[in-house]
């Protein structure tokens, strides 16, 4: 087959233009990652809405609930745990903490030494970091009222200048649409067996408002690594400080098994199965891709696999084909 010098050139700037923009987007990738995610699973509530009251003020009303029930968790949860230190903090000041000891040897003293410098620590970092998590908040809102309103446009605009034939493209971007329906199921259906683990574990170590506990669970399973662990690891933290060390450790290794084995093992598995794709090509995307660029990486890794292998795939089409 003859090389065609036309095509190569327009896949060597299309590969130039690519990694300039992750280089210049590279510390925006998780806020874009994840608008197209909540995008993608209120597209349907936003085309119903925009069809009554247009698409500027659907896809803004979209935008402003989805921050409203991001800052009403946040707020939640930081005044939860709050009451929850200050009751801690009232049982240490009773207790005698060197005289108690766990089963491991050593004191509750140490470990709420050891508890008390990390949360130092945590706090003093999250207020250096304060000024970013706003910026990268205010990306993620501007990116999903854009990828509400314009999302077929911009869809359209992307498919327009890949640089393959018709059929290529069809073949290209069914991958691709396939994949990312893949991962939305995948998505929803590992944020309802959240829920399910988070609910029968605060039920089993007798902690409070479990339902609540597998909302915020299954809610927090949209957000990259972080996920379900920012609600069990503080919830441990705190049951370790009220001196249930043994039940802590218990209900840590419960919950933090269940939900990795969900993030890494059910996730990849059924995306693969339901793209059409092997789990292992799937695992080895959202591994790369969390290495490579951070917690976006579990939706953007997988997706880059996909592309080359629909890319190779539509090459080898045309050489079959002799085209």
């Amino acid at each position: 087959m003859a090389i065609d010098e036309k095509l190569i050139l327009k896949w060597i700037l299309l590969t130039i233009v690519v990694i300039l923009g992750i280089l210049l987007l590279r510390f925006f990738i998780t806020p874009l990652a994840l608008a197209v995610v909540v995008a993608a699973l209120l597209y349907k509530v936003h085309k119903k809405l925009s069809a009554k009251i247009g698409q500027n003020f659907s896809a803004g009303l979209l935008t402003f609930l989805v921050l409203f029930l991001i800052f009403s968790l946040v707020a939640f949860g930081a005044n939860t745990l709050l009451n929850e230190l200050g009751k801690v903090y009232r049982i240490i000041q009773k207790a005698n903490l060197s005289t108690i000891k766990t089963d491991f040897g050593f004191s509750l003293e140490d470990i709420v030494k050891y508890l008390t410098q990390q949360g130092i620590l945590f706090v003093s970092e999250f207020v250096l970091s304060l000024p970013k998590i706003l910026l990268l908040t205010l990306v993620f809102a501007i990116a999903l009222f854009y990828f509400l309103r314009d999302g077929e446009r911009l869809y359209a605009f992307f498919k327009k200048f890949v640089p393959l034939s018709e059929q290529q493209k069809a073949h290209l971007f069914e991958g691709l649409e396939r994949y990312f329906n893949a991962f939305v199921k995948i998505w929803l259906a590992v944020g309802v067996l959240q829920f399910v683990i988070a609910t029968v574990g605060f039920l089993i170590f007798d902690l409070p408002a479990p339902l609540l506990a597998g909302l915020i669970a299954a809610i927090l399973s949209i957000l990259p690594i972080l996920g379900p662990y920012a609600l069990y690891l503080p919830v441990g933290a705190i049951m370790i400080l009220q001196g249930n060390v043994n039940p802590a450790i218990g209900f840590l290794a419960y919950s933090l098994t269940a939900s990795a084995f969900l993030d890494y093992v059910v996730r990849p598995y059924f995306a693969g199965k339901w793209a059409t794709i092997h789990p292992l090509i799937i695992m080895i995307g959202m591994l790369g891709g969390i290495l490579l660029i951070g917690p976006a990486g579990i939706l953007v890794g997988p997706a880059c696999m996909v592309l080359i292998l629909s890319i190779l795939h539509s090459y080898g089409y045309v050489n079959k084909c002799g085209k």
